[in-house]
């Protein structure tokens, strides 16, 4: 049922997604689906949240390979991080799967999603992202853990922002010139965002007041 209406937002679009013809296509009956899932918006919440559980299990995997090849040593950041996009961006540029990167971006930012609805349906995505802060949090010792925390926050904030959709909002005035705008390369956008994120980690930390060095002092990381 789940994969049938998988394959309906892909061909119709979530406005096109009717429980019937999901039903039909699971060659189930309508009192199945509403047992099973409660409604429609029951039904497309878990084909949210096995696309993010799939997506959070390949990160989850390549993370793990990349600790096991560093020897013991933290890895680079930006093999780190690289670990954490991929999955991302390939699930994106798969034709079968853009319609439902979409719906998983409504649930992660919209307002009118509930808290908790958004919590249960990203629970593995967050507890993934908690293993990369784990490891960017050695490679960044000198940033306190609530920073990092606020860090990653705001790299997830980007990268869904960038590489959420096949061309960036503002992509084609932003970056023409007055001329015709080429269309953005995902690899050309995985790239720069990826150097994006590693300045923001590696900046200068406000120690605040009462730090050593006196109220403003900054202590300088190295990229």
């Amino acid at each position: 049922m789940v994969q049938a209406a998988h394959e309906l937002v892909v061909e119709r679009g979530l406005a096109g997604l009717k429980v019937l013809d999901v039903a039909s296509r699971a060659n189930a009956n309508v009192a199945l689906i509403s047992y099973h899932f409660g409604n429609r918006d029951g039904l497309l919440d878990e084909v949210v949240r096995r696309t993010a559980v799939q997506i959070a299990n390949a990160r989850s995997e390549r993370l793990a390979a990349l600790l096991a090849s560093s020897g013991g040593e933290p890895p680079s950041p930006r093999a780190v991080l690289r670990c954490w996009e991929d999955p991302w961006i390939e699930n994106v540029e798969r034709e079968n799967s853009r319609e439902v990167m979409q719906l998983l971006l409504h649930v992660m930012f919209a307002a009118d999603v509930a808290p908790e609805r958004k919590e249960h349906l990203l629970e593995d995505s967050v507890r993934v992202t908690a293993l990369f802060l784990d490891v960017l949090a050695q490679c960044y010792p000198g940033v306190p853990r609530e920073k990092m925390t606020w860090r990653m926050l705001c790299a997830i904030g980007a990268s869904y922002l960038v590489l959420g959709q096949k061309s960036p909002v503002g992509w084609s005035v932003l970056s023409s010139k007055g001329k015709v705008a080429a269309q953005p390369r995902t690899k050309d956008a995985a790239d720069e965002l990826v150097a994006f994120i590693l300045g923001g980690f590696s900046a200068p930390v406000d120690l605040g007041e009462g730090a050593r060095g006196g109220p403003g002092s900054k202590r300088k990381l190295s990229s």
